[in-house]
Parts: structure tokens; C-alpha cells; sequence
């Protein structure tokens, strides 16, 4: 009698598919020896140690803002045009130098873990989780980021690589953020948040040179940037920075192989002309060397093996913006910028090309109405070439190289229904893609001004998440789900009948910003999405062609799945002196997954259990001299159940001694309270998660 092979298969391809995706495996390692300081680190320091004697001119150092200026500063991610924070009718927060400064932080994800409401959690030594409202995950696919404007986000895999993406720290004028959508102005991916990292002005920082130089016991870096005048309206500043980031550690110890080198170059110019003008050119170079330890499928015993993994990122971009105000009243401004990223590992190998052009007009007041509009397009050219089958390299993207066009349109109307008191804000962005057709993107959000200082806001919001290109078009082998013979390997194929995820957002908010010593920030929300990536089994089918002969389960993507998620954020501000500080946060966030009546995902209750459900930030904030400041910050981070991952309490510290205007020197430590920990693992691809080790470097900055 013949048997049926997906019947044999079905129990234990199930039970393993489930085992692996509600519990991943501990690394194999712990923490050990720490490595020698980098060369270039102590020659960058001894350098820099000369400043004392030198003679030359220094930059004014930031001052901190009071709450009451905090909640003055002027941002833009809101609605494309200026409104002071205390005005944003949003769950917002922002970012500024001195918080920056303050943090000790010295990459763009460790500064995140500052905003009430976003998880980040580090895999291995240079990839990371950032998510908002839930779905973290290495490839987070809802969140949208950019840096001056210029999407990072990759449509490849829905998600950012933050390893090949950095800036000079220091030269960060603030970074916004938006937690809950942003579809309606920034269009598609923006569904549960959006962040905007906005640099300094080269008007700003004419004139000086500066030099910072960190080296610790998990490596350092050294930036060097410079500027002056061009002519009498403009300014340029020009930067390279270097970076060395060690080896992590497995849990038994040993050394993960995972450290890496980063290395960037690039400038900035500005020029302001009549009528608020202001017109600015800036542009990037990168490279950058990274290893990871991975598991590769093998279709002969041990079907299992690892590998290290060496990556080579690298990249440029080039933007230009043009905004003036017109006779009339009215601002127009108009973007335009070019960005290439090549990406060659093991799991991927991608070449990317971006172009981008975007016009916003905001009109002169209409009576009551505020009144702005944009259009936009973008080309992208992306080429992901076949993987080499013979070593089990399997994956394979239909057509290996295509062209995707992107034609957007948004308006955004604030109408003040009661004078300085009750405003209404009706938005919505349209678009026309090449993986899900014609988007529409609605917003409606209310803010009543009902006393000084008190604020409440609410809205209503639509955003959708469209197709990546794996999704779409990629057929990749995960895994050996069964050793046979002939083995089973699961694998994952594209949909191009896959629908957009969507969801429909409701949120409440209170904000009081009415003290110079004392404010709250208090969010609620309710999110309903609908038509979520699921993995459904299509059955078993023979695999490419590979040696030895091999099968393969099937797993389409589709939009199998709905969820509800609700949550609250809140964060207080408390100022008792000038010279002191104290700022809490605490989000909690619960997640439920559910399957349409057709799913048979795997997967379906994974996401639940991939964020944390409480976090809790704790800074303080204190001027013990007018030259010396200690600045605390504990997070509390809840339990990861999908992956097995344990709650924890880090405490990071920076004590700043200012030796004089534009030369002072940090000592920094971070995740003090014990020797390491596990943040998260990779629930997709084959990284193995390595722990978080405590950290303790030295940071000089040298301005002239």
C-alpha cells in the first residue's frame, strides 16, 4: 500500500515547527575575557588629550531646556510643518542634545530605549529589535524611520538594518518621535510609529572643529568633524567616524565571532537667504565589516551547521531641500534625494537603489483652517541575485532584479473650531504601489485646550503595512524540519496575491505642560488589525534542485491573521531644582492574535510574546558642580515568553566633568547590575543571539 509522505510528516513537522517558534534555544556560551582597547581608540585619545594646551575657539556648550521649553520646541513629524510639542495631537516624544548627552548612549538604538513606549533589545553585538505598540521583532515591518527626512525603511524586508545606518551622535539636533500611526502624512509603514532622526544645521556648528573619542572594554569609536562659512549666507561641516565594536559572548562564555568595523564620511551645507529661505545639500559614504555566528541547513546529516557568517554592508546618499516662504504667506519646500545600499551575507545579498523626489506646500492661514498639502514619487531598482543551491543556499527572488514605482498624495487640514480652545485635524494620504495597488490612508484627530497648560486629544486612524518583496516574490529554505530520507526542509515562498496589512488605530490622550517644574504625558489606545502575514502550508513538493535529493514543505505567505492590541504610555517630568532631574516612563502593552477560519499558521500566537508587556524607565538627572553631573537611568523590560526570555532591570551611568567650555570627558557605564544578559533572539532568520555585556568606556569631546 502506498503511503502518503505529507501524513507521515504532518505530527512531527507540526510539533517541531511549533517548538521552534514558541521556544528558541539558549546560545551555547557565556561571558569571558573582555578584548584589548582598540589601537585607533588610545592614539584618538592621546590625541585628543592635548586640547588643554591648545589655543583655539570653543563652541558654546547646549544648554539644557526647562520642561516648560521643552514643551515650546518646534517639530514637524506631526504634519510636515512646525507646532510646538505641547500643540501635537499625538502620542510624541522628542529627543534632544542634552538628552543625548545626558544618555551616554553611543548608537541610535541604545538612544531609543529613552522614549516611553519602544522596545529595543540587542540580538548579538550589531543587530537589534526596535519596535512601537508591539510586533518586535529583528525584521519590524510597522515601524517607519528616517533620517533627515530620508526613509531608511527597506522595502526588501519591511524593516530597518540598523547596523548599516549611523550618524556623528553628537551633531543630532533631536530625534522625533510618533508612537501610533503616521500613515496619513507619511504614507505606508508608518502604522505604529514613525521616527525622524533630524541632524544640526551646518548654520549652526560654523567655525569649530571637534574630535570625540570613546574606548571601553567592549571597543569604541572616533569621530572627527569640522566647519566653516561659505560666503556670508552659508556653511558647510564636513565628518568621518570610525567605529570597532568587539566580540559578544555565548552563554557558556566563549567568544561569539559577531564584533565589527564601521567607518562613514560625509557633509552637510546650509545657506538662508531672503524670505526664509533655506536651502541645504548633505551626503553620506559607508562601509562596514560584520560578523555573526548563524545555523545553515546542510540536505546530508547533520542537516545543521554552524557557520560564521561575514557580512559586508556598504552605502551612500546624497539629499538636496529647498524651502522658502512666499509673498503671499505661504511655504513650499521641495525634497529630492538618491540613497544606495548593498548589503552581501549569507541569507541575503542585495543591491538597492532609491530615488526619491517630494513636494509639500503649506498655505497661508485660511480664516480658521491651516491647510497642507504634498505629492510625492520614488523608483526603486533592486536586484537580490539566486543563492548557490549546491551548499544549501536556497533562496531564490522572481525576478532577480525589478523596478518599483511609488506615486503619493497627501492633504492635512487643521480647522479652530473654538477660538484657542477646540481644533480638528482631517488628513489622509493616497497611494499608488506596485505590490498592493491604490492605498488610502485617513486620519482624524481632535485636541481640546480645556485650561493653562491642560490638553486632551483623541483620534481615529487607518494605516496599512504593504508587501515586502520577500513576501512577494522570495522563496528562501528556512530549516530541516525532518532528516528523512529524503529530508524535509521548510520552506517559505512568496504571494503575489498578498493583500496589505492594515489597521485601525483609536487613541486618547492627556497632556500637561503648564510648569516649568513638573509635566505628564498620559496615551491610550485601542489597535485593530486585520489581514496579517500568516505561513500557511501548501504541502509537500520536491525542493530545488540540491544534492542530496530533498522535499520541501511549503509555506505560502498570506493574510491569514487578525489581532487587537490595547495599551497605555505615560511619563512624568519632575524639575524640584536647577539642579535636578527626574523622569519616569511606564508603557503597558497586551497583544491577541487570532486566526481566520482557513489558517493553519504556525506561527499565529508568536507575536504575542515578542514584546514586552510592562517597561519601566527610571532617569535622574543631577548637577552635583556646575562642571560635574551624574546622570542615572534604570529600565525594568518584562519577559519575552515567545523566545524564553527572561524580565530584566538594567542600570546604565554617565558622569560628565567639564574641564573647560568644549572640552569635557565622560565616564560611562551601562548594564551595571550584572556581568550580562539575554535581551531577545531572531525569530526569522538563523542569527544566534549572543548576551548583553556590561559596558564601561571613557568619552572625550574636544570643541574648537
Amino acid at each position: 500500500m502506498k503511503t502518503n509522505p505529507q501524513a507521515q510528516l504532518d505530527g512531527p513537522i507540526l510539533n517541531k515547527l511549533k517548538d521552534d517558534a514558541l521556544l528558541k534555544k539558549e546560545s551555547l556560551q557565556r561571558w569571558g575575557q573582555s578584548a584589548l582597547l582598540n589601537s585607533l581608540m588610545i592614539s584618538s585619545l592621546a590625541v585628543v588629550a592635548t586640547a588643554n594646551s591648545a589655543s583655539a575657539n570653543t563652541l558654546e556648550q547646549l544648554k539644557g531646556f526647562s520642561l516648560s521649553q521643552l514643551a515650546d520646541l518646534e517639530v514637524s513629524i506631526a504634519g510636515k510643518a512646525p507646532q510646538k510639542t505641547r500643540e501635537v495631537a499625538a502620542a510624541i516624544s522628542v529627543l534632544t542634545q542634552e538628552d543625548i548627552r545626558r544618555s551616554g548612549a553611543s548608537t541610535i538604538p541604545d538612544l531609543l530605549r529613552l522614549v516611553p513606549g519602544l522596545q529595543v533589545a540587542r540580538i548579538d553585538a550589531h543587530n537589534w529589535v526596535v519596535s512601537s505598540r508591539g510586533f518586535g521583532d529583528r525584521v519590524t515591518n510597522k515601524l517607519l524611520v528616517m533620517i533627515d527626512g530620508r526613509s531608511i525603511y527597506s522595502h526588501v524586508f519591511s524593516g530597518v538594518f540598523w547596523d548599516q545606518h549611523d550618524v556623528v551622535l553628537e551633531d543630532i539636533e533631536r530625534i522625533e518621535v510618533i508612537r501610533g500611526p503616521g500613515a496619513s502624512v507619511w504614507g505606508a509603514n508608518a502604522v505604529n510609529g514613525v521616527i525622524n532622526i533630524i541632524t544640526r544645521s551646518a548654520l549652526d556648528t560654523q567655525g569649530t572643529t571637534a574630535v570625540t573619542a570613546t574606548a571601553g572594554n567592549e571597543g569604541g569609536y572616533t569621530s572627527l568633524r569640522t566647519s566653516g562659512a561659505l560666503g556670508e549666507d552659508g556653511a558647510y561641516r564636513a565628518y568621518g567616524k570610525y567605529r570597532n565594536q568587539d566580540d559578544a559572548v555565548f552563554a557558556d562564555g566563549s567568544r561569539a565571532a559577531d564584533g565589527w568595523d564601521d567607518w562613514r564620511t560625509g557633509f552637510r551645507m546650509d545657506w538662508r537667504g531672503d524670505n526664509d529661505t533655506h536651502v541645504t545639500l548633505q551626503g553620506d559614504l559607508h562601509r562596514g565589516d560584520f560578523s555573526e555566528r548563524i545555523r545553515v541547513l546542510d540536505f546530508a546529516p547533520p542537516f545543521s551547521v554552524p557557520r560564521n557568517d561575514n557580512i559586508d554592508a556598504w552605502g551612500h546618499n546624497l539629499l538636496a531641500r529647498w524651502s522658502t516662504t512666499l509673498s503671499d504667506g505661504g511655504h513650499s519646500e521641495l525634497q529630492a534625494y538618491y540613497d544606495k545600499q548593498q548589503r552581501d551575507q549569507w541569507t541575503l545579498e542585495e543591491s538597492t537603489s532609491t530615488y526619491d523626489i517630494n513636494y509639500n506646500y503649506r498655505f497661508p492661514h485660511l480664516g480658521t483652517h491651516r491647510l497642507i498639502t504634498g505629492a510625492g514619487y520614488r523608483y526603486i531598482d533592486n536586484s537580490l541575485p539566486t543563492g548557490d543551491l549546491s551548499i544549501g543556499q536556497v533562496r531564490i527572488f522572481t525576478p532577480e532584479h525589478r523596478d518599483d514605482e511609488l506615486f503619493s498624495f497627501f492633504v492635512q487640514d487643521e480647522v479652530e473650531l473654538l477660538s484657542d480652545t477646540l481644533w480638528l485635524t482631517l488628513g489622509v494620504k493616497l497611494e499608488e504601489n506596485d505590490y498592493s495597488g491604490f492605498e488610502y490612508q485617513p486620519n482624524l484627530r481632535l485636541r481640546w485646550a480645556f485650561n493653562e497648560g491642560h490638553m486632551l486629544w483623541a483620534a481615529v486612524s487607518r494605516a496599512v503595512r504593504t508587501p515586502s518583496r520577500a513576501e512577494h516574490d522570495g522563496f528562501m529554505a528556512l530549516d530541516i524540519i525532518n532528516t528523512g530520507p529524503p529530508p524535509v526542509a521548510l520552506v517559505l515562498t512568496g504571494n503575489t496575491d498578498l493583500d496589505s496589512e492594515e489597521l485601525i488605530a483609536w487613541e486618547l490622550g492627556y497632556r500637561f505642560t503648564g510648569s516649568d517644574t513638573f509635566s505628564v504625558d498620559l496615551n491610550l489606545f485601542f489597535n485593530d488589525y486585520d489581514d496579517l502575514r500568516s505561513a500557511e502550508s501548501l504541502g509537500i513538493v520536491p525542493a530545488p534542485p540540491v544534492a542530496p535529493p530533498a522535499l520541501g514543505l511549503l509555506i505560502a505567505t498570506t493574510n491569514g491573521l487578525y489581532a487587537e492590541s490595547y495599551g497605555l504610555e505615560t511619563s512624568l517630568s519632575w524639575q524640584p531644582s536647577d539642579q535636578w532631574q527626574v523622569n519616569l516612563s511606564y508603557t503597558y502593552l497586551d497583544i491577541q492574535m487570532h486566526k481566520r477560519s482557513f489558517s493553519s499558521d504556525f506561527f499565529a500566537n508568536s507575536s504575542e510574546g515578542l514584546s514586552p508587556e510592562n517597561q519601566l524607565t527610571i532617569g535622574s538627572y543631577y548637577k552635583l558642580k556646575n562642571n560635574l553631573q551624574l546622570n542615572l537611568t534604570g529600565r525594568y523590560v518584562d519577559e519575552l515568553p515567545t523566545n524564553n526570555t527572561d524580565a530584566y532591570f538594567a542600570l546604565d551611568a554617565n558622569l560628565q566633568w567639564q574641564f573647560k567650555p568644549g572640552l569635557s570627558l565622560s565616564l560611562i557605564g551601562r548594564n551595571l547590575l550584572d556581568p550580562e544578559h539575554r535581551e531577545t533572539s531572531d525569530t526569522f532568520l538563523s542569527t544566534e543571539e549572543t548576551l548583553v555585556q556590561r559596558e564601561l568606556y571613557l568619552k572625550l569631546d574636544w570643541q574648537l
